[in-house]
């Protein structure tokens, strides 16, 4: 499976939505190269990558300092998780699992910005299961915080940087 991430003009993408367009017209307009939706190149596509970074969020978030896990769980819940998306939208995940609006961008970039997420690799070393740093570590699990973890969360944070600079929104397709 792929989770794919794109930049997009949020009213364009509403207007489509409520025409009920969106979904026809989304594929050719991105291979288009129309101005409205961009692909936003995440390093990575891999959804079983987002899954195991949110089993070790799942797994050493617990032994964050609760004023720390507050605010990475409002992060975390809302973008890297199995739950509660952010659907701004209002498709209710059926056209995209992830719909984040320019607003949101600007709210989860501050968010994001405010959080100390290298500060986690202690919790991350001490919590997180052999299998979850092999997963995400490969052939050396002692460098899964360094070469998995951590960059995935700043590539959305980049994404969610870019958006909020640009007044832009997110959509996230996965599947």
């Amino acid at each position: 499976m792929q989770d794919t991430g794109y930049i997009v003009d949020w009213p364009e993408v509403v207007k489509r939505w409520k025409a009920g367009t969106l979904e026809e017209t989304f594929s050719d307009a991105l291979e288009n190269g129309e101005s409205w939706i961009e692909d936003l190149d995440f390093y990575t596509d891999s959804h079983a990558l987002y899954c195991a970074i949110i089993e070790a969020y799942d797994e050493f978030g617990g032994a964050l300092p609760a004023a720390v896990r507050k605010k990475s769980d409002q992060f975390m819940n809302r973008l890297i998780s199995d739950d509660e998306h952010c659907m701004d939208l209002g498709d209710e995940g059926e056209l995209f699992a992830i719909s984040i609006s320019p607003e949101s961008a600007i709210q989860f970039a501050a968010l994001g910005e405010s959080i100390d997420f290298k500060g986690f690799k202690k919790a991350f070393d001490a919590e997180c299961s052999d299998e979850t740093k092999d997963i995400l570590g490969g052939d050396d699990p002692d460098q899964a915080f360094d070469e998995n973890f951590l960059p995935y969360i700043e590539m959305w944070l980049s994404a969610l940087k870019r958006a909020a600079n640009e007044k832009k929104g997110i959509l996230i397709a996965m599947g």
